[in-house]
């Protein structure tokens, strides 16, 4: 299944343009896509880079903004998954 990137309001334009997301945030949304839900400390495990938990956090947290994903808690940590 091919998954296409999905493109975000500009922010130099004003949100009058769009532009795809940011490598980082595309690595981290392809693979919730492919994986399912999973939290930050999770996800650590499948990302290329060495990357810590707080940069996975906020780019978690970016992609949620940009209502690309939900989260939900499950015990003491939050799940994320693709809408």
């Amino acid at each position: 299944m091919k998954v296409l990137t999905p493109e975000v309001a500009c922010s130099k334009c004003a949100g009058r343009g769009h532009v795809p997301l940011s490598p980082e945030l595309d690595e981290v949304f392809r693979l919730l896509i492919r994986k399912g839900s999973m939290s930050a400390g999770q996800l650590a495990r499948h990302v290329k880079a060495e990357v810590g938990i707080t940069a996975l956090n906020q780019r978690l947290e970016r992609l949620r903004s940009l209502k690309l994903l939900n989260r939900f808690r499950r015990g003491h940590e939050w799940i994320y998954l693709c809408k």
